[in-house]
C-alpha cells in the first residue's frame, strides 16, 4: 500500500497569513471626515430639493398661501440658516444706541 504523506497543499498555504495593517491615525481621520463630508452633502441635498414638496403642500393639498410662507420658512430655509450659522454669526452685531 502507498503511504499518505502529512499534506498535500503547498507550503504557502500552510503559513499563517501575515497580520492586518495597523490603520494609523490619519486614515481613521480620512475615514470619518468622508463620513461627515457625506452626511453634509446630503443635508444639502435634502434643503435644496425640500422647497418643491413644502410649497406643493401648501399651495395644493391646504390651498393657503400662509402655509406654503409657513412651510417653506419652517423646513427649508430656518434649517438652513440655523445650521450654517458659523458662517453669518461672527458679523453679526448688535444695533448701537445711536443707530
Amino acid at each position: 500500500m502507498r503511504s499518505r504523506s502529512k499534506s498535500t497543499a503547498p507550503a504557502s498555504l500552510l503559513e499563517s497569513p501575515p497580520p492586518l495593517a495597523k490603520v494609523t491615525a490619519k486614515e481613521t481621520l480620512l475615514t470619518v471626515d468622508a463620513g461627515r463630508t457625506r452626511r453634509r452633502l446630503a443635508i444639502v441635498v435634502l434643503l435644496t430639493l425640500l422647497p418643491w414638496p413644502a410649497v406643493w403642500q401648501g399651495m395644493y393639498r391646504l390651498d393657503s398661501l400662509v402655509w406654503t410662507f409657513a412651510l417653506y420658512h419652517g423646513l427649508c430655509l430656518l434649517p438652513a440658516a440655523l445650521w450654517g450659522r458659523g458662517l453669518w454669526a461672527r458679523s453679526l452685531r448688535p444695533p448701537t444706541s445711536v443707530q
